[in-house]
């Protein structure tokens, strides 16, 4: 491992988040040029959805730091998570923060990048889910990125208008 090469933190917090950034971090993990990293959180460490962070251990996939959360009360969880993935930025120096969605641990993950100065690429920005709260952390985690990676040119569009 060349630790002079930007090394960037993949965060992901639930099944379908981890299937849309699986490849991209496998393919960067096989580069000599970048370092990527993965912090797990959110519904991966909660037994009653089946703590799936066991299947990317299962699949031979290194985990650099994990935050368990209560899986009970949103807003507890919200801080501690935004807690932990600042305790994670200030132990390495990244050069971007690599996000998916809407969920609530990745906007406590933006907000952390957010005070430490650290770019955040999003994945899946612009997209709309009428009447949730998905699209208000979805935007609020689309304002605070500097690279974003729309799904559809209709996404990428609402981008561009934010």
């Amino acid at each position: 491992m060349n630790t002079a090469s930007p090394q960037v933190l993949f965060v992901t917090g639930s099944r379908s988040d981890f299937a849309t950034i699986r490849q991209i971090f496998l393919r960067l993990r096989d580069q000599k040029n970048i370092h990527p990293h993965l912090f797990i959180t959110g519904p991966h460490t909660v037994k009653i959805t089946g703590e799936t962070y066991r299947e990317i251990v299962k699949a031979g996939i290194p985990i650099t730091s994990m935050h368990k959360i209560t899986g009970k009360d949103l807003a507890y969880d919200f801080s501690t998570e935004l807690q932990a993935v600042h305790r994670c930025l200030q132990k390495k120096r990244y050069a971007a923060v690599i996000l998916t969605g809407d969920r609530p641990e990745m906007l406590a993950a933006a907000m952390a990048a957010l005070f430490a100065n650290i770019p955040v690429i999003h994945i899946h920005g612009g997209d709309v889910t009428f009447g949730m709260i998905d699209d208000g952390i979805r935007h609020a985690i689309t304002k605070i990125a500097s690279i974003h990676f729309p799904a559809t040119a209709l996404s990428a569009s609402r981008i561009r208008r934010m």
